[in-house]
């Protein structure tokens, strides 16, 4: 059985350990149970969501809104969380507009959050221009980097945030991959195109790293295991353990990527992410609606 359709326009989509939190465009939030049926939807902050994560069964939030250049970071309690006040009232900069609903702590950010990756106890983000900081689940910083500009002394656009091997391991849209630790800032081989990357998934396979010009490079210890084109930019992507293979959200598609090829399948809109639920590999459309990708 697929989930219950959404609501609202989504934009991601994150697993927990009793079902998925889905995500819209204009900071919406829904809940779903392990068996993909709607627990609650609720709108915490009217402003889209640029960044998040789970933290033991709490949603860790970026919002960030260019025009009125308001950025909020918080600790949502699900339980508690219930639709916040409205984007006019956080225009009129009130008292109110501070916090999303049901927060467990909140902070107003000075620059924009641009990647976020949490891992274990803490959160990782990325701020720009070249801020990279290290909190923890109580929203207090443990410590702080800088993430070294490019060769033409510009900031680098940070596409990707995880943790390896004791490391905050970012990419950049460039290519450039930099790991960082509290005591140092190493740069690492850089990924396998020479075009824009602008989106990086991680699993047991290894990474996904895809480009601008919708080029899915599907790379393991370094090495490229094959590649796909596709017909247009990717929404999410996802390592299935079942198959051996990526699942891809793609434009107007969905595909798998396995070692001995690929394959493709239409879909009427546009995919925004896919995930794993009760053992079936699912995607979701720009409409709300899931639909299982095939055996």
């Amino acid at each position: 059985m697929l989930p219950s359709a959404c609501p609202f326009s989504p934009r991601r989509v994150l697993s927990t350990d009793v079902g998925l939190v889905v995500l819209g465009t204009d900071g919406e939030v829904q809940q779903l149970n392990i068996d993909g049926r709607e627990v609650a939807v609720h709108r915490p902050y009217p402003l889209p969501i640029v960044g998040a994560g789970m933290l033991e069964g709490d949603l860790i939030a970026a919002w960030m809104d260019h025009e009125l250049r308001v950025a909020r970071l918080a600790r949502l309690d699900l339980s508690e969380t219930n639709d916040g006040v409205e984007r006019a009232v956080v225009r009129q900069d009130t008292v109110l507009a501070t916090h999303p609903i049901g927060h467990r702590w909140s902070h107003a950010l000075d620059a924009e959050p641009v990647s976020m990756f949490v891992h274990g106890p803490n959160v990782a983000m990325a701020l720009w221009p070249d801020g990279f900081y290290v909190i923890d689940g109580d929203g207090l910083e443990r410590w702080r980097s800088t993430v070294p500009r490019g060769k033409d002394g510009r900031p680098r656009m940070i596409v990707n945030t995880t943790f390896d091997e004791g490391r905050w391991i970012l990419t950049t849209r460039d290519g450039s991959r930099i790991a960082i630790t509290e005591t140092e800032v190493v740069e690492l081989e850089p990924e396998c195109t020479d075009d824009p990357v602008v989106l990086v998934a991680h699993g047991g396979g290894g990474r996904l790293v895809v480009s601008s010009n919708h080029v899915a490079s599907w790379v393991k210890n370094g090495t490229t295991v094959l590649q796909a084109t596709l017909s247009g930019p990717v929404g999410g992507a996802s390592w299935d353990p079942c198959r051996s293979a990526w699942c891809i959200a793609g434009w107007r598609e969905r595909v798998v990527l396995r070692k001995d090829g690929f394959e493709r399948w239409p879909s009427e809109d546009v995919n925004v992410d896919v995930v794993n639920i009760s053992g079936s590999v699912v995607s979701l459309d720009n409409r709300g609606r899931w639909a299982e990708f095939p055996a």
